[in-house]
């Protein structure tokens, strides 16, 4: 579509039922495969990252199953199974680089393709996540067009500080540092929202985080991880634009 024409000067009026935020949603995605045991989630919205996510799940053996009427997802990743010479992370979706994390708890190594995409807002690097990496004792390599992240025995505690608080790096930061035996501190972290809920999720499968909703977050990792429900929150974003139509067309 190369143009948007609208037809204004008419109030808006009417009822829905905001979306979760994706940029929870995604996150807490790649964050189930951090446990063996099932999972129930509601409020899954159907769009195209989902999809890909959930279709990465099945390549690597996990049991998925979407109710798309209702959006409540069942996960089990028990017989997952990660081969990193025939399978690779699509580029071309940017929450692939959060699933680096689990999968080096569960397999120690994770390939994704070289030269992650951002969204159509631009490009952003995945440097502040390589250094996350090699933080915890992470063996970055980039060769035949792919990154390769290995580690040997179990990531390691340690304290790192982001140069910009990013939303995506924080949590890959958590990611990690749950699956590292002992106490990890990110300073400068995001805290928005979505992350927020992210970590509550984390918390509600049994990580043990500090200073959720603040700059400065600790995680005691080495912890077993379990199942459970989990009801993602609705999107503020969203929430907003339309009371903001609402409002400026009289509605």
């Amino acid at each position: 579509m190369s143009n948007l024409i609208v037809h204004g000067g008419t109030p808006l009026r009417g009822r829905i039922t905001p979306s979760a935020n994706k940029n929870a949603v995604l996150p807490i995605l790649c964050a189930t495969l951090l446990t063996r045991e099932p999972l129930r989630l509601h409020g899954v919205p159907d769009i195209t990252d989902v999809r890909k996510i959930l279709d990465i799940f099945r390549t690597l053996g996990s049991e998925v199953q979407l109710d798309h009427a209702t959006g409540t997802l069942a996960l089990h990743h028990r017989d997952t199974v990660f081969d990193a010479a025939a399978h690779r992370l699509p580029e071309e979706m940017r929450s692939s680089i959060m699933l680096v994390p689990p999968l080096l708890a569960r397999f120690g190594v994770a390939r994704l393709e070289d030269n992650v995409k951002g969204c159509t807002l631009g490009v952003r690097e995945i440097d502040p996540h390589v250094e996350v990496f090699r933080s915890f004792g992470g063996q970055v390599e980039r060769a035949e067009g792919s990154l390769l992240v290995r580690t040997d025995g179990r990531l390691v505690p340690t304290d790192h500080w982001l140069d910009y608080a990013s939303v995506t790096t924080t949590e890959n930061f958590v990611l990690c540092a749950v699956g590292a035996e002992g106490t990890s501190t990110l300073t400068n972290a995001a805290s928005e929202p979505h992350v927020q809920e992210f970590c509550r999720f984390m918390a509600m499968i049994g990580a043990r985080i500090d200073g959720i909703g603040t700059s400065r977050l600790t995680v005691h990792g080495g912890h077993a991880l379990g199942g459970g429900e989990f009801r993602f929150d609705e999107d503020f974003h969203e929430i907003t634009t339309f009371l903001a139509l609402g409002a400026i067309t009289g509605g």
